[in-house]
């Protein structure tokens, strides 16, 4: 099961209700507005994207309100861009560098490489196994070839066998790898790269949204309609574990730990 936790985010102070919409492609992909395609409306689910101020003070919506009417959906509350992208891309940087982050991603990643150590004796067999099949081939077409037989397709099959033992080979390095020392320098591993994934949240804002949509990014804005100010609150989700997918092939694990939620 893909791990979800849920984001930290500042309560954003409303302002006035929009008027207009601005339509586009994906705005995950395409808008120049950092959460626009990340947001929903807390009260009819829809998509929160910029409904009004255009180029000079675009403001995030319910877009299903705006488009439809209070009697479509009653959140008629919006919010500046800059002034949400700012609370909301703080709060998700905050999050990625907590303690609690780091040692939630690291018991994921030990849990993956203490199921690879596991795994190590039969994947060395296979691995040993295949590489002799592969050296066996690739010396019959070498045979083969100082036989006499010739042509290109003899040549393209040594240069594939060649490849598969090359592979294998480094299979093996691989697996004799000591990865039990991994486990204790793991937590400061851990932290530099989700210090580098919170650095990277600051750069090009299409850089930006990638990272957001790799790290399954998405917040709702629940509208508060609290006395003198009203405001959104914002709760966020995303997956801390595709931060290091990828880094060990190991079977899925299912992660036992309760999400975190802050309002």
């Amino acid at each position: 099961d893909e791990t979800r936790h849920l984001v930290n985010a500042a309560n954003l102070a409303l302002m006035k209700p929009g008027q207009t919409l601005v339509r586009g492609r994906n705005a995950a992909l395409y808008s120049k507005h950092l959460f626009s395609g990340f947001l929903r409306c807390g009260e009819c689910g829809g998509a929160v994207t910029v409904v009004s101020g255009g180029y000079g003070s675009p403001r995030y919506g319910c877009l299903h309100s705006s488009k439809n009417g209070r009697e479509a959906c009653a959140n008629r509350f919006t919010i500046r861009a800059r002034v949400a992208d700012a609370t909301l891309l703080a709060g998700l940087r905050a999050e990625l560098l907590k303690p609690e982050t780091v040692a939630h991603v690291t018991a994921l990643l030990a849990i993956e490489l203490n199921a690879v150590i596991d795994q190590r004796p039969a994947l060395r067999d296979r691995a040993e196994a295949a590489l002799c099949d592969a050296q066996r081939r690739l010396q019959n077409l070498v045979t083969a070839l100082e036989e006499g037989a010739g042509g290109a397709t003899l040549r393209d099959a040594i240069s594939s066998r060649e490849a598969d033992v090359q592979r294998l080979q480094g299979e093996l390095e691989a697996l004799a790898e000591p990865l039990e020392r991994k486990l204790a320098v793991m937590p400061g591993w851990v932290r530099q790269q989700l210090d580098d994934v919170a650095g990277l949240l600051t750069e090009a804002p299409e850089r930006t949204k990638a990272e957001f949509k790799r790290l399954g990014v998405s917040f709702t804005l629940h509208p508060v309609r609290e006395v003198p100010r009203p405001y959104l609150r914002a709760e966020g989700t995303t997956s801390f574990a595709q931060v290091l997918s990828g880094q060990y092939s190991s079977s899925p694990t299912t992660d036992a730990t309760d999400p975190r939620r802050a309002r």
